[in-house]
């Protein structure tokens, strides 16, 4: 009998995702989007800006807009930045210009099937960062949205309330259950 190969479409494939925390939220950035990892440098501020987008700095030549992912994602932020401030420096869509995300925390990277997403209707027709969670070990985390949260236009981009999150891990721990 003839081996039969099986044709694996990308969807079959393994993304690979960053694991970071935004204040106690969990996220997930697609690997491939990050471009490297700094520590934060000195910001200049940006007037009339979104209370998110914390500044500006220099890297290599190059302007780089700051956001903190807590307040982007509607959480309260506890400490201030300092030196030891881990920022992500993630393509922006057109790949012409970099955008850097202050973290709370870097956890790991995982390699994750689409298959094994769950979306929630909390995201939908909405222009927020999130696109589904993912359960790791007994966390939820968030899949940011790259194409959302990466967009060069900062200023159209909502926030998105702490009690959508708690109502997207309440369906999806209900829907798990299931």
């Amino acid at each position: 009998m003839e081996d039969v190969q099986f044709f694996r479409h990308s969807f079959h494939r393994d993304i690979q995702y960053l694991q970071v925390k935004a204040n106690q939220v969990l996220c997930l950035i697609e690997l491939e989007r990050i471009e490297k990892i700094v520590s934060l440098m000195a910001l200049k501020a940006v007037s009339a800006s979104p209370d998110y987008l914390v500044g500006v700095f220099n890297y290599k030549g190059r302007i780089v807009p700051v956001i903190d992912l807590s307040l982007r994602i509607g959480q309260p932020v506890d400490a201030q930045y300092d030196i030891n401030s881990s920022v992500i420096l993630c393509e922006t869509l057109d790949s012409q210009s970099m955008l850097g995300l202050i973290v709370s925390d870097i956890k790991t990277v995982l390699n994750i099937k689409p298959a094994d997403l769950q979306l929630s209707p909390e995201f939908i027709n909405k222009k927020n960062p999130f696109m589904a969670c993912y359960q790791h070990l007994k966390e939820i985390a968030f899949v940011l949205d790259s194409n959302v949260l990466l967009e060069n236009s900062l200023s159209n981009i909502n926030a998105v309330l702490p009690e959508e999150l708690n109502n997207a891990i309440l369906q999806y721990n209900e829907s798990y259950e299931r």
